[in-house]
């Protein structure tokens, strides 16, 4: 019966049972049968025994048990052809009314006194509804129609909305949405603005209703906002009309989608209705005396379109339900006419809607005083970048013709997962899903493609050493939610013998500066952190976390990408005893630098080489085209090269090579230059792939590092010895480090040491804005203010004043390029040398 069959014919069911005592039968007396005949004997003992009887009514029983769960089975069904049917008609989708009532409790318990002394015995909210509405399956059920709806999104690629109506509190709304592994509702209407706030709200009280859906949406989930519907008094009756076009503001200008009532855009207000004129149930039901606290009939009266009958609803004049007499001059015609209008202020509001700062931008809310204020900050509007740096996805597309041009093959992101942005998106809180600043899961697949068409390989930046703060896994491991539990390095601690205070379990600190321990009051531990506070520490000792990290990398990998550069990969791993490392002796160390200790117990251990291997045997399974994964790793050269694996068990395709930003300088001569250079072409494991590095979003840029004159000869390293050349955005037009004051610094690592010592880690001046050209904002926004300040030499150091130039930057860059692709270079051999004291020479 479980798979779907509506019932059964049993067969022969007369000979189920003989008698136990197994008598001869008697004969028939049927004259024309012979011995062998089976109507030769009456079969009085082998057929229709009592048993039998039996047997059928025990199979009618669990027939029946299948009939009562069938009724509702079939009902379901039912609804879901329901919406098969209005789907196959063309419609997008469906707002499900009261679906919070559409299970209740079997055991048919008594519900709970709500306590309100203001409603009747009669009347809904006398009672609290744990027992009718909200109950578990209703979830499953929305999450069935889910199922229904993603149907028709596979067949034509076109999304269907699901949206559900539920007045809950926040813990039940929320869960209409459904979970990662299984959705529910695309949306949920957020009835909040509606249920908390009146004309008596503070400032506060609406900044608490909207900040407590905005800080407690689920990872991924998207907001919505609702002021007004055909169940609520009109916005203008309940606020008043002075405030209808600052409500909505907030309803079109917050994250997520406005759902607006019709006439809430022109200002329309409640329509009285006499007892004589109701028609809504809800008002008919609680009598003449009380029908005015339960009538929905004020808010739905007829649209006002203009001035005629009816206020143009109808040509009869006589409606459903009376028209406002305020409609001669509150009507649509009106407001069109009007220089000022609620109408002219909601198309403005729309309009802006459409900007990349409200769709993608974030958003800041405070109370000043009694008035609410809220910002939303201009999108970063990153630009593609040759390599190493933070990208919003159509922005890159749009330039990867750019790309293509100058001759690159591969572009490697920054991080581009949702992140709440502590450490320039390198604090990741969903490691399979795109923060909405860059993008869309569309915007990356449209991206992949155009990526394709030209022969360009799309590389993410894989942070695998640690998540957000803000990470589901994280909050579910604070709580000791199995399996999370232990998916960070928690610690009790010790007590200092002396004071008695609760003290970190070892000296270990955070490359960030200060200890790398940090106290969790919640769970009781400390949680272990190699850079910011709220980037803990991923815990690669647990095999649940390792398989949850290879699944992040096989979902990218599934779509499309051509790889990953591996983000601080030596501190995956660290000493299980804890114990204290030793001091550097550096002089110039503070006791809180990173620097102030010899690292021998948190990088580089062998578990870490490992892994490594382990992530490239995942990717070998992706072939045609190749998957190349590439190590950051700061270490000796030795200890670098370890990155590559083995012949037997190979790691990354290569580690970084550093050399040419750690071992040389604007003072180092020709000889510095020759060994940083030598060890690289000579001193490789057999069949390793060397690669060349001169800047990135963590060093200070080639032009501020050696200067002007020296950025040319630098990319002509890079570019033409042998292996990978990778080139950091601007490095091929030369731009230089924008000064950035403490009061624009955006860096964790500069902020955490202070106003006095911030220039000495901070990475914002390398991490300037991309200079196109000599517009606003040097091409890269068309905001005057960006996330950091546009260096101020960009009106002649940009693309297109180079591309006009006969000499330049990236003219230079793009005869290198093409040298790349020659046979010498390719594949010829390589000679480097010192010639005098001031020249160093390399032959291909």
């Amino acid at each position: 019966m479980s798979v779907g069959i509506d019932g059964f014919r049993i067969d022969a069911v007369p000979y189920l049972f003989e008698n136990e005592s197994l008598p001869d039968e008697p004969l028939s007396g049927d004259p024309n049968a012979v011995d062998t005949d089976a109507s030769y004997l009456s079969h009085i003992y082998t057929q229709n025994q009592n048993e039998t009887f039996d047997m059928i009514q025990q199979w009618r029983e669990v027939v029946d048990e299948f009939s009562a769960k069938d009724g509702v089975t079939r009902y379901i069904d039912l609804l879901d052809n329901v919406i098969r049917y209005w789907l196959d008609k063309g419609f997008d989708g469906f707002r499900i009314d009261a679906v919070n009532w559409l299970f209740e409790n079997t055991s048919l318990a008594d519900e709970p006194l709500s306590g309100n002394t203001n409603a009747n015995e009669d009347e809904y909210n006398y009672l609290n509804h744990i027992y009718t509405s909200n109950q578990p399956e209703t979830f499953e059920m929305v999450q069935q129609w889910r199922e229904v709806v993603e149907e028709y999104k596979a067949q034509d690629g076109l999304a269907r909305a699901l949206i559900t109506e539920a007045y809950a509190d926040l813990e039940n709304t929320f869960k209409y949405m459904g979970t990662e592994e299984r959705p529910g509702a695309h949306l949920t209407f957020n009835f909040f603005m509606i249920s908390q706030l009146s004309n008596t709200s503070t400032a506060q009280d609406f900044y608490s209703s909207i900040t407590e859906w905005i800080d407690n949406v689920p990872q991924g989930k998207w907001s919505d906002w609702v002021l007004g519907n055909h169940d609520q008094h009109r916005i203008g009756s309940r606020f008043g009309s002075e405030l209808i076009d600052g409500l909505n503001m907030i309803l079109q200008w917050l994250p997520g989608t406005a759902v607006t009532y019709n006439g809430e855009e022109i200002g329309m207000v409640d329509t009285p209705v006499s007892w004589e004129e109701t028609v809504d149930p809800a008002g008919l039901n609680a009598g003449p005396e009380r029908y005015q606290l339960f009538s929905r009939d004020p808010e739905r009266s007829p649209y006002q379109w203009d001035n005629t009958t009816s206020a143009g609803f109808s040509n009869n004049t006589n409606t459903w339900l009376p028209v406002n007499s305020n409609y001669l001059t509150l009507n649509l015609a009106e407001e069109i006419n009007a220089n000022v209008s609620h109408y002219k202020v909601y198309q403005n509001l729309v309009a802006e809607r459409a900007s990349k700062t409200l769709r993608r931008g974030s958003v800041n809310i405070t109370v000043i005083g009694d008035v609410l204020a809220f910002t939303s900050g201009h999108l970063r509007e990153y630009e593609p970048r040759l390599v190493a740096n933070l990208g919003h996805l159509p922005g890159i597309e749009e330039k990867l013709d750019y790309l293509k041009d100058i001759g690159v093959n591969g572009v490697w992101l920054s991080p581009i997962f949702r992140s709440p942005m502590a450490d320039f998106g390198y604090d990741i809180a969903n490691f399979t899903d795109i923060d909405p600043i860059f993008g869309t899961m569309d915007d990356f697949d449209d991206l992949i493609k155009k990526a394709d068409t030209l022969g360009l390989r799309i590389i993410l930046d894989f942070v695998p050493n640690h998540s957000s703060d803000e990470h589901e896994w994280f909050k579910k491991s604070i709580k000791k939610i199995d399996p999370f539990t232990d998916y960070y390095i928690w610690h009790d601690g010790k007590v200092n013998n002396v004071s008695g205070e609760r003290i970190p379990p070892n000296n270990w600190l955070s490359v960030f500066r200060g200890p790398a321990w940090e106290w969790n009051e919640e769970r009781g531990q400390y949680y272990y952190h190699q850079f910011a506070v709220k980037q803990p520490d991923l815990n690669f000792r647990n095999p649940q976390l390792v398989d949850e990290m290879k699944d992040a990398m096989t979902f990218w990998l599934d779509r499309g990408v051509a790889g990953f550069r591996v983000d601080a990969v030596p501190f995956l791993f660290e000493v299980t005893s804890l114990q204290d490392e030793p001091l550097s002796n550096d002089p110039k160390a503070l006791p809180d630098d990173y620097l102030y200790l010899v690292h021998n117990y948190t990088v580089n251990l062998e578990e870490t080489f490992d892994m490594v291997q382990q992530w490239r045997g995942l990717m070998e399974a992706y072939q045609e085209p190749e998957r190349l994964m590439m190590a950051e790793a700061y270490a000796d050269f030795d200890t670098t090269l370890r990155y590559y694996g083995t012949p037997l068990s190979p790691g990354a395709h290569f580690p970084f090579n550093f050399a040419l930003i750690t071992d040389v300088n604007g003072n180092s001569t020709p000889a510095d230059f020759l060994k940083a250079t030598k060890k690289w072409i000579d001193d490789l494991p057999p069949g390793a792939l060397s690669n060349w590095v001169i800047g990135n979003h963590d060093n200070h840029r080639v032009a501020s590092r050696f200067g002007r004159e020296l950025v040319d000869g630098l990319n002509m390293l890079a570019l033409l010895l042998p292996g990978v050349a990778v080139t950091y955005n601007g490095e091929e037009i030369g731009m230089e480090d924008t000064y950035v004051s403490w009061e624009q610094t955006k860096d964790p690592q500069a902020l955490d040491a202070g106003p006095e010592r911030y220039l000495q880690y901070t990475r914002d001046p390398e991490r300037t804005p991309f200079q196109w050209d000599d517009t606003t904002s040097s091409g890269f926004s068309n905001s005057e203010v960006t996330w950091l300040p546009v260096n101020p030499r960009y009106p002649e150091l940009n693309v297109e004043a180079q591309k006009k130039a006969s000499v330049s930057h990236y003219h230079v860059y793009k005869l290198l390029k093409a040298a790349r692709i020659t046979p010498t270079i390719q594949r010829g051999d390589t000679q480097v040398e010192v010639i005098g004291d001031h020249v160093f020479a390399f032959t291909r």
